[in-house]
């Protein structure tokens, strides 16, 4: 019977279209064996390590915060912020709409904010908090047919020409001195589900525009410059150009006086299959430095501290790891543990040891939310979700772990589709002290 099943996948994936409809029908076989035959849970947390949890919605609607690389909670842990949409909305087509739950008082639940045009499924519209003023919010928007970032407060106060920054911003330093922002209508074109679709990309016929690349805002005195430009990027490894070249990922450290970014190139109509280089960008000095590597390929990432941030990467015998790299010595070392072994979204925590990390969907479409401690090399499993099935991979819903903390108290949030097929936001409460379950 399997060597029946192996020959018929083999006949079907010669076809790309009805290779990801049977690989889609098939998880929903799986799905329906898991739920319904098995009866396992939708998501189950382990109750050593979790204090309490509550799934965050809205009836009839995907409601949702974005990346992992952004605080999704108040600094005083009250209100958490998300994005809510209808169930049937499309990016570039439908508004979002911006808004909060006050999370320390349930009666109080969700608050509106505002709407945006500019937004996606995985980074939603870059929404935070303000790093300086716990009433304000920054997302991005579009603004005289210019994608912009707007600045409100939660009141849901109008908002003036005062509170318009030019271009969007992908990410913002702590002291909010200054901004990164790029081309979003191309980042979209060539990584759909990243940037934003509402305006068209007008360097879409340019593999890599001279005039196009990274910008640095200074947000104090309105400026921008082009900092790094395509086609200076282009020149290391495709003079000919022969490959499309954009920018993604970009994080500025904890200081915010350097910020990572990629650099991404895609042959023509084959956007899945991509060239990255990572670089830290240095405001003090204006240098680019890549970062050398021997990796065959790298995913995600975060910063660890001011000169180490961690990388998951995959090696040339296709291995994937977790990696510390520092840039003061210009080097990196594998964190090792047997957990450790798939693809995910880490955020460390203020002791810089331990982190959190989850994993994409497994055969049974469920997704793990882990912690691991590098000093004592263990990890720990604190949540598995279960992901509803999707078509396209773009409308996947990651994870995504994000972390709040104030001394001893811990929050991890995360988006899910673990009930009812809608997008959520899951609350989970770190026990103060609990009974390990290292592994």
């Amino acid at each position: 019977m399997r060597k029946f099943y192996r020959l018929m996948v083999s006949i079907i994936c010669k076809n790309k279209k009805v290779e990801s409809h049977f690989r889609y029908v098939e998880k929903r076989l799986r799905s329906f064996i898991e739920l319904y035959i098995k009866r396992k849970k939708r998501y189950l947390v382990n109750n050593k390590v979790v204090e309490c949890n509550k799934l965050l919605e809205l009836k009839n609607k995907h409601v949702f915060f974005g990346y992992y690389d952004l605080p999704a909670i108040s600094k005083d842990g009250t209100k958490l912020l998300v994005q809510v949409v209808e169930k049937w909305a499309i990016p570039g087509c439908n508004k979002a709409e911006i808004g909060y739950f006050e999370i320390s008082d349930d009666e109080k639940g969700y608050n509106s904010i505002s709407t945006t045009g500019a937004w996606c499924w995985q980074q939603s519209s870059r929404l935070r908090w303000h790093p300086l003023d716990s009433g304000k919010v920054l997302f991005n928007d579009i603004h005289e047919n210019r994608y912009v970032t707007k600045i409100a407060e939660i009141s849901g106060k109008s908002i003036d020409a005062e509170t318009v920054i030019e271009p969007a911003l992908y990410d913002i330093s702590n002291d909010f001195r200054y901004g990164v922002s790029l081309n979003f209508s191309r980042l979209e074109r060539l990584r759909p589900g990243y940037g934003y679709s509402a305006l068209p990309d007008e360097t879409a016929d340019i593999y890599a525009p001279h005039d196009d690349g990274l910008f640095l805002v200074d947000i104090e005195y309105k400026t921008s410059k082009l900092i790094v430009s395509l086609s200076d990027l282009a020149v290391r490894n495709d003079k000919n150009l022969t490959h499309h070249h954009y920018i993604n990922c970009v994080s500025f450290c904890p200081d915010g006086r350097k910020f990572l970014f990629y650099h991404i190139s895609v042959p023509e109509n084959l956007p899945h299959i991509m060239k990255i280089e990572p670089y830290v960008y240095f405001i003090d000095t204006g240098e680019a430095r890549l970062l050398e590597n021997d990796w065959k390929t790298i995913c995600h990432y975060c910063w660890r501290n001011n000169n180490e941030l961690m990388f998951t990467v995959i090696n040339m015998s296709d291995e994937l790891s977790y990696v510390i790299y520092s840039l003061k010595e210009g080097g990196y070392t594998e964190v090792e543990h047997s957990t450790l072994k798939r693809d995910g979204h880490p955020s460390f925590f203020m002791d810089e040891d331990t982190f959190v990390y989850d994993t994409y969907p497994d055969k049974f479409n469920y997704q793990k939310l882990f912690m691991h401690n590098i000093p004592n090399n263990e990890t720990e499993m604190l949540a598995d979700f279960y992901h509803k099935p999707v078509k396209s991979v773009e409308n996947r819903c990651d994870l995504h772990p994000r972390i709040w903390e104030n001394g001893n108290k811990k929050i991890i949030t995360v988006d899910t589709t673990c009930t009812h097929g809608l997008r959520k936001v899951a609350l989970i409460t770190m026990a103060k002290e609990h009974k390990s379950s290292w592994v």
